[in-house]
């Protein structure tokens, strides 16, 4: 009788699996386009002691790639590129859904943040621009994850995001061989 049970389970969640019928969270409404942000923005500074990279990248909404060095011996230098628009897209939708408006535009020393801080760190400062919206939050890369006590992994989440705008705009490349980190 039990197994009996399981197998009708297990057949039930197969046919609900196949049909796309399953219980999610509730969607959050399709934000406007004009609100959703045409590029995104991320600098990163050096630390106190002038370690690791320091750039500015810009990523629009149609895949334009706008890199400059900000490092002390290649500052200035210009690279523009192209990355597939339907990528860029994401990255902006991705942001989006950071909830970036919702946080503090300096998370150093903000509760929940992040009420532990190193000292000397380097910030990644990410910016989300559109229409009719601006949102810059400056992550100090001091603070550290385990500290975060949102309940929602903020600092891992936005940190994940920062990697993967500089993972797909292939960041690595464009900086001096000595300070590629």
């Amino acid at each position: 009788m039990i197994r009996k049970r399981f197998e009708t389970r297990i057949l039930l969640a197969g046919m609900m699996a196949m049909t796309g019928c399953h219980h999610s969270a509730p969607s959050n409404p399709p934000v406007p386009l004009q609100l959703q942000g045409d590029s995104i923005v991320i600098v990163r500074t050096q630390s106190y002691f002038r370690t690791g990279p320091a750039y500015r990248v810009r990523v629009s909404r149609t895949g334009a790639v706008h890199f400059e060095s900000r490092m002390p011996t290649d500052s200035g230098r210009v690279a523009t590129f192209q990355v597939d628009p339907d990528t860029a897209q994401a990255l902006i939708e991705r942001a989006h859904g950071l909830g970036l408006n919702d946080l503090p535009s300096d998370l150093m020393g903000k509760a929940p943040y992040c009420r532990v801080v190193a000292t000397d760190a380097p910030y990644v400062i990410v910016g989300l621009y559109g229409m009719e919206q601006q949102t810059v939050v400056r992550d100090y890369l001091g603070c550290f994850e385990h500290f975060d006590e949102s309940g929602q992994g903020v600092i891992r989440r936005l940190r994940a995001f920062e990697a993967d705008v500089d993972r797909i705009v292939s960041v690595g490349t464009h900086l001096p061989r000595d300070r590629r980190e």
